[in-house]
């Protein structure tokens, strides 16, 4: 588990450790707070695909997995 302060480091993470090959995940919540973290994800080069588990809907959150973006 890693913590990011802001959605930059995420992006800056993502583009030196991304392709190492290890899976990664991301929790973000269902509201436009996770927006920028998108965005950062998006820049470096990732995508996000959802992973289905059964949670319950009151969390609003969604679990992802972060994979290299398709070009």
């Amino acid at each position: 588990m890693s913590w990011f302060p802001y959605a930059d480091a995420l992006s800056e993470d993502l583009s030196v450790f991304g392709h190492d090959g290890s899976p990664r995940y991301l929790v973000l919540p269902d509201s436009p707070v996770a927006a920028p973290v998108r965005r950062a994800v998006a820049d470096a080069g990732f995508q996000l695909e959802p992973v289905s588990i059964e949670a319950d809907s009151e969390l609003q959150m969604t679990l992802y997995r972060v994979e290299a973006a398709v070009p």
